[in-house]
């Protein structure tokens, strides 16, 4: 399964949602657009052999990112956090009915994609090494 599946299916929900389920297809949009940035993230850190524990993944990926000195990788991690936000709201705030800013949370998706792979293929190696460095240990502070 790949992250990007997750984006395709919340855009269908978007663009064809049955009437009486709109409000239920909006929160389900919401929560994909979320997995499918953090399934991308996590699977292209795990190529960079960063490795996460089962109950603190979600963390250990944005908190990972946002453990880097390299300012790009701090922006991926806050854009990953504010998906997850609007993850959480969709799941679990449903007393009281709030829209979905979907310009604005595909965007985010598009930019993890985009800037986090981009931003890793043009680093130098040492800074990349340096990276990885501060990656996984903050990674591993989430692992107790």
């Amino acid at each position: 399964m790949r992250g990007n599946e997750f984006f395709e299916i919340a855009k269908h929900l978007l663009g064809n949602p049955p009437a009486r389920w709109q409000e239920a297809a909006e929160r389900t949009a919401a929560s994909r657009i979320y997995y499918a940035a953090f399934i991308y993230s996590r699977d292209l850190m795990e190529t960079w052999g960063c490795s996460f524990t089962e109950n603190a993944v979600h963390t250990q990926v944005a908190e990972g990112l946002k453990a880097s000195r390299e300012l790009e990788l701090v922006r991926i991690g806050k854009k990953i956090s504010e998906l997850h936000d609007e993850r959480k709201r969709a799941d679990y705030q449903t007393k009281a009915p709030e829209g979905f800013d979907f310009a604005r949370l595909e965007a985010l998706y598009e930019d993890v994609v985009r800037e986090l792979q981009n931003r890793w293929a043009h680093l130098g190696e040492h800074a990349r090494q340096a990276a990885m460095r501060e990656i996984r240990a903050r990674i591993a502070s989430y692992q107790s």
